[in-house]
């Protein structure tokens, strides 16, 4: 259950983004519960019974069908964003929609410098909230999503690379990964193959890195948008907050060169 306004937003956030979605690829939602909870709410989805795992329970237990996922969100979502205008704008404006300028200064992340760099962007509709357990999957690689709470328009980029970074970043993966990877290598994110080594999850990353780029309009579009999703980690201060403060140093190295 959540705030009744934040559920009546995400309804507002799903029917704007679900005329998008191609069929099958957004979860029904049957009705919203606003009476008689309170100040709390839930929206109830209809998922078909054959939606049985997460993509990222997938991606742990290292099942194939977890790479015909990936690919099939692909397919089905570069259409959506491949007729999006291209834009110029702030490093700070693309970081503002992952986290608000309030909330990094109330972070314990002294917030970095951003002023002067402007980048090209894809600018369309995104889901804003991709992670892994963000995504059902049927035993055939079908994938659906659920939780619409973050739509908002957005660099291309921001869908795929929040798939690939959430694996380092929600907490419930971490115990999956091993020493994979390094503050080292995080901080060295940009170059992929030196990101990669010991990666047990190598292939997933790789699919997500290449649908990032296939969607966005320059690397620095790429670079801006991890850079985006890596500072609004800040606003959890969870174990893996200095893995996501070393991708950011190096995107916004990247950036700045």
């Amino acid at each position: 259950m959540s705030s009744r306004s934040w559920v009546i937003q995400e309804a507002g956030r799903y029917e704007q983004l679900a005329a998008r979605l191609p069929v099958g690829l957004g979860a029904l939602v049957l009705y919203v519960v606003q009476a008689g909870a309170g100040r709390r709410g839930a929206l109830i989805y209809q998922l078909a019974d054959e939606h049985t795992e997460s993509l990222f329970g997938l991606v742990a237990n290292n099942d194939p069908a977890a790479l015909t996922a990936a690919e099939r969100l692909r397919e089905r979502l570069t259409d959506w964003v491949s007729t999006s205008p291209v834009v110029v704008r702030s490093l700070s404006e693309i970081r503002r929609g992952s986290i608000s300028d309030m909330d990094l200064r109330r972070s314990s992340v002294e917030p970095p410098d951003e002023r002067g760099i402007d980048v090209t962007v894809h600018e369309g509709l995104a889901h804003g909230d991709l992670h892994g357990f963000n995504v059902l999957v049927t035993p055939q690689g079908e994938p659906t999503l659920i939780d619409y709470g973050e739509v908002r328009r957005a660099p291309a980029a921001l869908d795929p690379l929040t798939l690939e970074l959430s694996l380092i970043f929600h907490p419930n993966m971490a115990a999956n990964l091993g020493a994979w990877p390094s503050e080292e290598q995080a901080g060295q994110w940009m170059d992929l193959d030196s990101y990669c080594t010991g990666c047990p999850f190598e292939n997933f990353v790789r699919a997500c890195r290449s649908w990032a780029y296939d969607v966005a309009e320059t690397v620095d579009e790429v670079a801006a948008t991890a850079y985006a999703y890596s500072i609004r980690q800040a606003k959890y201060g969870n174990p893996t907050l200095n893995l996501a403060l070393a991708v950011a140093e190096g995107t916004l190295t990247h950036l700045r060169a």
